[in-house]
């Protein structure tokens, strides 16, 4: 539910974007982030510096690269 947003009502959709580190890491790290749409630009944009495999539920093709792609 979206309050207090600027130019959103409360019945207003938004996303919460979900990073983790692989499973066998030693240190595991979930990030969760909120945007106001499910434009792709939000991951490309958190995973501009990364470089590693990324595993989506395929979405990612909205960002202009394939699922597949390594970064």
């Amino acid at each position: 539910m979206v309050q207090d947003e600027d130019g959103k009502t409360p019945e207003s959709k938004s996303y919460i974007w979900l990073y983790t580190s692989g499973a066998f890491e030693k240190h595991r790290i979930v990030i969760y982030e909120y945007q106001p749409t499910r434009g792709g630009y939000h991951a490309a944009k958190f995973l501009a510096d990364y470089h590693g495999y990324v595993h989506t539920d395929g979405f990612i093709l909205g960002m202009g690269r394939k699922a597949e792609s390594t970064w």
